[in-house]
């Protein structure tokens, strides 16, 4: 990392991107094909199951959010191997903020879920909030960062002797 600035090199940004987006992504693909996932519900299952139980519906809300704000994790997954491969990051405002605003509605969903419908299993947890939310909103950040042009360097104040 360069020193006063939070620019870094590629394969810097490769350490973070899998960091920041690889564990999200690994709970999207779980929440949304996995056994228990979203793809896998059917109409018996959702009769069954989350209907008929307090707070059900709201539940099968939560999952199926989780599926579709979960995409910021493959999508920043491939932000962040673009920005390693080709050297872009996100010039695209609206999509940064987008990828931002979609995992925070969802933490905040899920809390309040907790608090109003007592889903006590279903509540973001402050393990999910950072691998889910916190970490893929600091890596676009970085990336809407990295689009803008880098100040120039003035050589003033550097000391010499």
């Amino acid at each position: 990392m360069h020193t006063g600035s939070f620019r870094v090199s590629r394969w810097i940004m490769l350490v973070e991107t899998l960091g920041c987006f690889g564990t999200a992504l690994l709970a999207w693909f779980e929440f949304t094909f996995g056994p228990s996932g979203v793809v896998r519900l059917n109409s018996e299952v959702i009769e069954k199951y989350f209907l008929v139980t307090p707070g059900g519906g709201y539940i099968l809300g939560l999952m199926i959010g989780f599926a579709v704000t979960g995409l910021v994790a493959p999508i920043g997954i491939f932000l962040g191997l673009r920005y390693v491969l080709k050297g872009r990051a996100l010039e695209n405002r609206r999509l940064g903020w987008a990828l931002i605003a979609a995992p925070v509605l969802q933490s905040l969903a899920g809390s309040f879920g907790f608090l109003w419908v007592g889903t006590d299993g279903w509540g973001t947890g402050l393990e999910l909030f950072v691998l889910c939310t916190l970490l893929p909103v600091v890596a676009i950040l970085h990336l809407m960062y990295l689009a803008r042009p880098a100040a120039p360097f003035s050589g003033a104040g550097v000391a010499t002797s």
